[in-house]
């Protein structure tokens, strides 16, 4: 279980989603099982849903950026905001 940041990026074009997690492996299987559904639900962002549907899972690359320890894990919003902006 790994407390911190995470990214999603689209390997074509870059761009990446920045998230936060108190558990990053669980995140990324919740993120995965959404983009599979057949429509977009609430909460599943719609520029990856649609990514997915038209280049598959694989065009997409899982990563952990940052690492916060579980008794910081209060500044995981303020890390979050540091990464988007970056």
């Amino acid at each position: 279980m790994t407390f911190g940041i995470y990214c999603i990026e689209h390997i074509e074009t870059g761009r990446k989603y920045i998230g936060k997690s108190k558990d990053i492996e669980k995140r990324f299987q919740k993120h995965k099982s959404q983009l599979f559904q057949a429509a977009p639900t609430n909460g599943v962002n719609s520029y990856l849903w649609n990514l997915v549907k038209k280049h598959g899972i694989d065009s997409l690359k899982f990563w952990i950026v940052e690492e916060v320890y579980p008794k910081e894990s209060i500044l995981l919003a303020d890390r979050e905001t540091y990464w988007m902006d970056t």
